[in-house]
């Protein structure tokens, strides 16, 4: 599944705005994809952080595992941005 996270803003004499550096956090909640649970904390996730799946299935940005139900679930950054 993909989410998509948009910022739309008015910006006098700015070009662009973009995160600086691969090491930008960005701090998010998530709902797990099993059993709904909200994280009341904000986690945050980062392009320069990359931990491996289980099952050798490859890796992603984070991994965190429901406090509830104890399934894994895994977030990936792709970050791409639009042309005006």
């Amino acid at each position: 599944m993909k989410v998509s996270l948009q910022i739309s803003c008015d910006l006098e004499n700015i070009a662009a705005l973009s995160p600086v550096g691969e090491d930008f956090r960005w701090y998010l909640k998530f709902k797990c994809q099993s059993c709904g649970d909200k994280s009341e904390k904000w986690q945050y996730i980062t392009q320069e952080e990359s931990v491996p799946l289980k099952g050798g299935r490859g890796s992603a940005n984070l991994v965190i595992k429901c406090k509830l139900c104890g399934r894994e679930n895994s977030a990936v950054l792709l970050l791409r941005q639009k042309e005006r």
